[in-house]
């Protein structure tokens, strides 16, 4: 996986920083934010930056923010070099750009550390379909790559990593689109008990998160279809995932899901499209394979 992880940060480019319309008691406050930025004095930076009775201004001093964050990710690359974790952890104390927050989900991805990239994964995600943090989106490829490592990660974390939401408004993998990418395919993190049909406590959870999901979208129809891995007989595997998609349909609708929902099962015929093939063990692509996709329509 390191071959991708190298190739993902060459991608995630330097981001640029749009000034604040000025306000005219926070000179001081940007003065200091800037010398300690030119003199790389990390700690002078965040005392100048909670310096809050400098500037009155908590709008303008969330914008300052985006400037240091911006300073210190365009240094952390420059030269194609790879950003450390340390260097990622430092810019979020700033503010949270996508760039930063896929680097640090991608390295922890890379490091087989699939909870913590999950949440920072799926939180790029929400910072791209921001767009007051994001004015300027990536490409619809790159949205998609990171919504990929943000599900695979999801799938393999030890723990369910909930989608995250502001209210009503379910985000990172919970959004129906983002940025008007539309997504019609989920694989959602449903974990069973091995060759059977009941739920394992995690999985009971993210069937949850999925109805309370379903209830505020209310999409017209949506469909259920059933995985398993490789593991077993093509008869027993076809008719496990078909029973598996039919206990998450009847969770739903127990769940106050009033929406039309068909089910169906294919087994072991349509593995999950791994992004890196290679930098997956076969327990983990396995666990990839047991999964319930659904479809909106």
């Amino acid at each position: 996986m390191k071959s991708t992880l190298k190739l993902t940060l060459l991608c995630i480019t330097a981001f640029l920083w749009a000034a604040p319309a000025a306000f005219a008691d926070c000179t001081a406050y940007r003065n200091a934010v800037d010398d300690a930025l030119a003199l790389g004095d990390h700690a002078a930076l965040k005392k100048a930056y909670d310096k809050v009775d400098l500037c009155p201004s908590a709008t303008y001093r969330e914008a300052v923010g985006r400037h240091i964050a911006a300073q210190l990710y365009n240094k952390a690359i420059a030269g194609g070099a790879s950003p450390t974790v340390a260097q990622l952890t430092e810019v979020l104390l700033y503010n949270a750009p996508w760039q930063a927050l896929a680097s640090l989900g991608e390295i922890e991805r890379s490091e087989k550390h699939y909870a913590a990239a999950s949440s920072h994964l799926q939180q790029a995600l929400v910072a791209i379909d921001d767009p007051v943090q994001t004015p300027r989106p990536p490409a619809s490829k790159q949205v998609l790559q990171i919504r990929q490592w943000a599900e695979e990660s999801t799938l393999l974390a030890s723990t369910y990593v909930p989608v995250p939401h502001r209210g009503n408004k379910f985000e990172g993998l919970g959004a129906p689109s983002i940025r008007g990418i539309v997504i019609r395919r989920v694989a959602t993190p449903i974990h069973f008990v091995f060759g059977q049909t009941r739920f394992t406590p995690d999985g009971e959870k993210a069937a949850a998160d999925l109805a309370d999901i379903l209830a505020h979208q209310q999409p017209a129809h949506i469909e259920l279809i059933g995985h398993t891995d490789r593991k077993g007989t093509d008869e027993v595997n076809l008719a496990l995932s078909r029973a598996r998609a039919k206990t998450v349909a009847d969770f739903l609708k127990s769940h106050g899901v009033d929406v039309s929902i068909a089910t169906n099962g294919v087994g072991s015929k349509d593995p999950y499209p791994y992004s890196d093939p290679n930098g997956y063990t076969q327990d983990e692509k396995d666990t990839m394979d047991r999964r319930v996709e659904m479809r909106r329509n």
